[in-house]
């Protein structure tokens, strides 16, 4: 018997099994929660390769206009291009060779990242809130559009994470773009050679002027120049400064891993430090690059800046100084150590190392000298906890240092 207002199994069986052939013949689901059709992503990908083209259609003119744009730039200078006394200037690297405010203030607007036609609006459409309320926003009245221009500053103490985010809103320059910057810093560095052989002549700096009569220039083509090669110099280092802190960041935590694991005392190497020194590494590079060998800016610079970080690391990581030719002597004594350890199958004696070397014991050991690590004084000792053999104490301090035991 079967309770009333249940159905049996019997019945429900057959209910589903005329509704399977029913759901089957029923058409895929379309719209935003179905499926996509082929044609539909193929649109999508045509779209989002059209606005990659037009974006990057607009990074193009911005670097042009930033080579052609001077007229803000000559307002600034002490004389008019045209004049007698820019003719008479002096031409030294006080006079031209710094880089204006003006010019990476240019640089920076025209090689940050351009997130299209619509960025604009969607800066325009946010609005403020007022002094006195707190998390709430102005609502523009029905039938008015209001537009308020918000700026966003981060403060706080960690200055260098939020410089470090702001690198990441930059523009990837391609080869074409690195091409026209190049040859253009180029052309400063040949101008600036030819300087340096007039200088050679006349032992003394020579004037605008001069230097103009022997590049085939007047004075004014050739301040527009060194002003046009300044902006195109620092568009090429602030696209490339992620470089920069790519580089310090492995060679900071490169160190730090090593004097974490060495148990005498290294002092740390700061990030700023290093990015400071990575920076001028950039700006070497930037100077020394040569685009008509059809290398890529960022495998060029990259050997510049770990150059500069690498000293930078090897001067600041240790308590006492050592010159880098010492340094060099190091590794080298370390390196034919091993050589030799490999070849007798035991460690070599002085005598052996020092004339593998090719120099006399006592030498050989003021560079082992030099290469040690200096220890504080004042610097806790702490025992290790352990079994048998590796027991050394109770495992506290007890205020003990490296003074008391010198005593």
């Amino acid at each position: 018997p079967v309770r009333r207002g249940r159905k049996s199994p019997d019945a429900v069986l057959e209910q589903l099994a005329s509704r399977e052939p029913a759901a089957a013949e029923q058409p895929p689901p379309s719209g935003r929660g179905g499926p996509r059709s082929k044609k539909n992503r193929e649109s999508d990908a045509s779209r989002a390769r059209r606005k990659k083209d037009d974006r990057k259609a607009r990074f193009n003119e911005r670097l042009r206009s930033l080579l052609a744009n001077d007229a803000d730039e000559a307002l600034l200078q002490p004389y008019r291009d045209d004049s007698p006394e820019a003719a008479d200037q002096v031409a030294d690297l006080r006079s031209y060779g710094k880089l204006s405010e003006e010019a990476r203030l240019k640089a920076k607007e025209a090689v940050r990242e351009d997130g299209g036609p619509d960025d604009e609006g969607e800066e325009d459409a946010g609005a403020t809130a007022p002094a006195g309320g707190r998390g709430r926003t102005a609502r523009p009245s029905a039938g008015r559009v209001s537009k308020v221009r918000a700026t966003v500053s981060e403060t706080g103490t960690d200055s260098m994470g939020s410089y470090i985010k702001s690198l990441g809103r930059h523009e990837l320059l391609t080869r074409e773009d690195e091409v026209l910057l190049g040859r253009q810093v180029g052309i400063l560095t040949e101008l600036e050679d030819r300087r340096l052989g007039l200088e050679e002549e006349l032992l003394r700096p020579p004037t605008f002027a001069q230097w103009a009569e022997a590049t085939d220039h007047t004075v004014p083509s050739l301040k527009q120049q060194i002003r046009r090669s300044h902006r195109a110099k620092a568009a090429l280092i602030e696209a490339n400064l992620r470089l920069v802190i790519t580089v310090a960041r492995q060679a900071t935590k490169k160190r730090s891993a090593t004097s974490s694991s060495s148990s005498r005392g290294s002092t740390a190497v700061q990030f700023q430090d290093a990015c400071q020194q990575g920076v001028i590494g950039l700006t070497r590079a930037t100077e020394k690059f040569n685009p008509d060998l059809g290398f890529r800016f960022s495998t060029y610079a990259t050997w510049w800046i770990q150059k500069e970080v690498r000293r930078n690391v090897d001067e600041q990581s240790r308590t006492v100084r050592v010159p880098q030719s010492a340094l060099r002597k190091i590794n080298d004594i370390r390196i034919k150590e091993r050589v030799l350890m490999t070849e007798l199958g035991r460690r070599p004696h002085d005598e052996e190392l020092a004339e593998k070397c090719g120099m006399t014991v006592s030498r050989l050991n003021f560079y082992r000298n030099s290469a040690n690590e200096v220890g504080s004084l004042d610097r806790t000792v702490d025992a290790r906890r352990g079994k048998g053999s590796m027991s050394t104490g109770s495992g506290g301090s007890d205020g003990a240092t490296m003074d008391t035991f010198v005593r």
